[in-house]
């Protein structure tokens, strides 16, 4: 599904919040389910770097839009609206503004729940390159029902809540099944072998981040030549190999100053900044505020969160 409307660009106070879909909590180490719930006020403006989804995830919209970047296409999702992304796709969240935006986020592992028949039929989903969301409009008074049920369980976790989630998140997944068989009903298994070389680089960019990174590298990566690498990079993440690597290494770095003590110059040289006035210079730019201003932001945020509770 692709759109006219204009994206903002990167930049504002608020993008430090934006870290979305990482860094979610497992309800448990061993029950690959979370949940987050994301509010953004009308004059928010936010990006983030495409990532490879893990795991499935559903967006609800509870109030306002968002955009949804897949495979390089906007989905634009609006209130009594729920998104569906499928695992293992390019995703990234960009801001809208004029009005605020409130929406909940359910993420679950394929492996949440381990049974193998439906494993099978789950991984069948995943292989097709063509499925990679659903927008549910509006939302059905079942599928909001389990979807609520998950969010709220997560949150209170009364008595062995977890068989609750389970029995939530196998009726969430049969509706979509569904969904994908009615989209797909030949069953034919198609994919796209330059999103499959995509995600094997940027998996690679994910795992060497903190080395010195050359675009030979990443396209080896991806077997590829080094032109196409580019190519691929532009065609789908608007930006060159090496300048996703900066926004990546600018952005895992975002997160260890908003989740960490750690000085400064250990996380510049974590992420792959040798020299840290270098770091600085991109931070400010990239972020619009200093690393330290970040930090105090985001301590900030969280007095004024544990004073409302």
């Amino acid at each position: 599904m692709s759109s006219n409307k204009e994206m903002n660009r990167p930049a504002g106070r608020d993008q430090a919040d934006m870290t979305y879909p990482g860094h979610l909590n497992y309800i448990d180490p061993e029950f690959h389910i979370a949940v987050r719930e994301n509010e953004f006020p009308e004059t928010m403006t936010f990006s983030e770097t495409p990532s490879v989804t893990r795991e499935f995830i559903w967006v609800r919209m509870m109030q306002g839009e968002v955009c949804v970047e897949i495979d390089g296409q906007s989905v634009y999702v609006s209130a009594s609206e729920t998104l569906f992304i499928n695992c293992r796709h390019l995703v990234a969240f960009r801001g809208i503004t004029g009005a605020p935006a409130v929406f909940r986020v359910i993420a679950a592992m394929p492996d949440a729940i381990y049974v193998p028949v439906l494993s099978r039929q789950m991984n069948r989903m995943i292989s097709d390159d063509t499925f990679s969301s659903t927008v549910i409009r509006p939302v059905s008074r079942l599928f909001s029902y389990d979807f609520d049920a998950i969010f709220d369980l997560c949150r209170h976790r009364p008595d062995f809540f977890e068989y609750d989630i389970a029995s939530h998140f196998i009726a969430m997944m049969k509706q979509i099944i569904r969904i994908y068989h009615h989209t797909n009903p030949d069953e034919a298994v198609n994919r796209n072998v330059d999103l499959q070389s995509l995600r094997e680089m940027l998996g690679w960019i994910g795992e060497n981040y903190r080395e010195e990174i050359t675009v030979d590298q990443i396209a080896a990566a991806g077997k590829m030549s080094r032109s196409r690498c580019t190519r691929l990079f532009r065609r789908y993440l608007q930006e060159s190999p090496i300048e996703h690597v900066q926004k990546y290494r600018l952005e895992r770095s975002a997160y260890l100053i908003t989740n960490t003590d750690l000085q400064f110059s250990e996380i510049a040289s974590r992420c792959g900044f040798n020299q840290q006035s270098y770091f600085n210079r991109l931070f400010s730019r990239h972020f619009s505020m200093t690393p330290k201003q970040m930090r105090s932001l985001s301590i900030l945020k969280r007095r004024e969160a544990n004073s409302r509770q």
